[in-house]
């Protein structure tokens, strides 16, 4: 397959939406799938359009705060991708306390989410903060996960780069 047979498949979602009157719902969930392919695609400009567009039109709707919250992540993420790190870093925020509101600060989206915000203060040079939210995020998540679990590991992995960007290095080893 070529990179362009997902976005003929979008153009022809998009064309079937606008026929049966644009759904706002449809119509942002399509931004958001369109903004997927663009991401994969290394065409982050274009994913970035799109996601911000769909942020807009779930508020114009008012979409429940966790779909708001999903899409607020993916944009986040955009962002940090496309190295707009203020960005990213202020849509996380936003994302995280509307997801904390929403689904509770022991939640597997909002524990996932904390540790992407985690990733992205790190990889922008935030360590402290990263630091914190990634300590944050291994307590909640060991509430709800067996010790073994994929994510509790992701979290420590991530939670150990930012304490040896603090040249913490001993706890760092001991996650």
């Amino acid at each position: 397959r070529d990179k362009a047979e997902p976005l003929r498949w979008m153009a022809l979602a998009e064309a079937q939406i606008r026929r049966l009157g644009g759904d706002p719902g449809l119509t942002s969930e399509l931004l958001l799938q369109r903004a997927d392919v663009f991401l994969l695609a290394f065409d982050d400009e274009s994913a970035l359009v799109d996601l911000e567009a769909a942020v807009k039109l779930q508020a114009e709707r008012g979409a429940a705060d966790p779909v708001v919250a999903r899409s607020l992540s993916a944009l986040a993420r955009a962002y940090q991708q496309a190295e707009r790190y203020g960005e990213a870093i202020a849509t996380f925020e936003r994302a995280l306390t509307l997801m904390r509101a929403t689904l509770g600060p022991i939640h597997p989206q909002t524990i996932a989410l904390a540790v992407n915000f985690g990733g992205c203060l790190g990889s922008s040079g935030h360590y402290a903060a990263a630091e914190r939210v990634l300590a944050t995020a291994q307590v909640e998540a060991a509430r709800i996960y067996p010790t073994d679990h994929q994510d509790l590991a992701t979290g420590a992995h991530m939670r150990g780069i930012a304490l040896t960007g603090l040249g913490r290095y001993d706890e760092a080893l001991a996650l």
